[in-house]
């Protein structure tokens, strides 16, 4: 291909900066391809470009008056356009596909979300191809009407390093020292890390070592209160930024207290025991599928039995035999997520 690609997605304080770092790992797949591209999405993510190394001439910023044809008129010329805008905060991803098709003869490829949220097509604006990159994905929605529909965790878009460090593991097995890893990703708009580390916290119990994500999008108040969490605790409890990924701490740790997104995936692919947690129960049909494969543990915090089990949970984490049992290796996870899914993707785009 001759053209350049455009990578179009959302980010805010309420989903996040997810949709954006999927981007980056798809950029990354480009550069190694030798293939150009651009990232488009609103001024919201300017102030994160420095702190994710992402050049401004890279970027194509969206004004709050411009619609999706506006975008595409501007240099350079787009051959095709990857989607990543489908979640709970945006009911018209079918209206903003619809809108680039009619822009011009871009291939467009769709990055979908989790039913209710799914891609809804309009019949003027049916993209090329929808990947819906989850575990059983095909269960929770019905087939999309473009050309291609991949889905599936074998398609999971994660950041190429996962793949390298899942190769760096001769011995997937090999015994770690207990290590927790908590991370409630980039904006965490229900606060959900302090809950768990004031719980933690008021155990004064916690025989393993503990690194608790920060996230890109927290503000200052946000940090300086978990903090002053962390010095008045003599726990081994350590504050790790998470502008650079998490890729690092995945790694090291042996098992992973997440807000359930990407990372759901990114500690599959390395092995990593789950204990999932979610505000609402919106998703909860394809996330109980996640539990009977025995990929992850699910708590969902607005039920109140949930919410109560995850307390026990936490407290549990004062008994060292139970931490060495959640601290397992998880070979379910590790043979579902292989770390290739972008590269899959991409040579199913890109082919025509």
């Amino acid at each position: 291909m001759t053209g350049f690609v455009a990578l179009r997605y959302d980010l805010s304080q309420l989903i996040g900066s997810g949709h954006l770092r999927r981007m980056m790992s798809v950029g990354m797949e480009l550069d190694n391809r030798q293939i150009p591209y651009r990232f488009v999405g609103t001024a919201a993510s300017a102030a994160l470009f420095n702190e994710f190394n992402i050049p401004t001439d890279r970027t194509i910023q969206i004004d709050a008056n411009e619609g999706e044809a506006d975008w595409l008129s501007k240099a350079p010329r787009f051959t095709h356009v990857i989607v990543d805008v489908c979640h709970e905060h945006r009911s018209n991803a079918g209206e903003l596909v619809r809108d680039i098709k009619k822009a011009g003869t871009h291939r467009v490829a769709v990055i979908d979300s989790i039913a209710p949220d799914h891609f809804q097509e309009k019949i003027d604006g049916i993209p090329e191809l929808v990947v819906t990159p989850y575990l059983n994905a095909d269960l929770f929605r019905p087939a999309p009407s473009a050309q291609i529909w991949l889905h599936g965790s074998k398609y999971s878009l994660l950041d190429h390093e996962f793949r390298r460090r899942r190769l760096n593991l001769t011995d997937p097995q090999r015994k770690l020292e207990n290590n927790l890893l908590i991370c409630c990703g980039g904006s965490d708009p229900e606060n959900l890390t302090e809950l768990i580390l004031n719980q933690l916290i008021q155990q004064n119990a916690l025989p393993v070592r503990t690194t608790v994500v920060v996230g890109n999008l927290f503000s200052s108040n946000r940090k300086k209160s978990l903090q002053t969490l962390v010095e008045r605790t003599e726990l081994n409890i350590d504050l790790a930024d998470g502008k650079n990924g998490i890729g690092h701490f995945l790694e090291k740790c042996t098992f992973v207290i997440a807000r359930v997104g990407l990372i759901s995936y990114e500690a599959a692919c390395l092995g990593k025991t789950m204990i999932l947690i979610l505000d609402q129960t919106r998703y909860e049909p394809y996330l109980r599928g996640f539990e009977s494969s025995t990929l992850a543990k699910v708590f969902f915090m607005d039920q109140p039995d949930d919410k109560r089990s995850f307390e026990q949970f936490l407290n549990s984490l004062a008994d060292r035999e139970k931490v060495t049992r959640y601290s397992k290796f998880n070979q379910v996870g590790f043979n579902a997520v292989d770390g290739l899914g972008i590269s899959r993707f991409l040579n199913r785009f890109l082919k025509n």
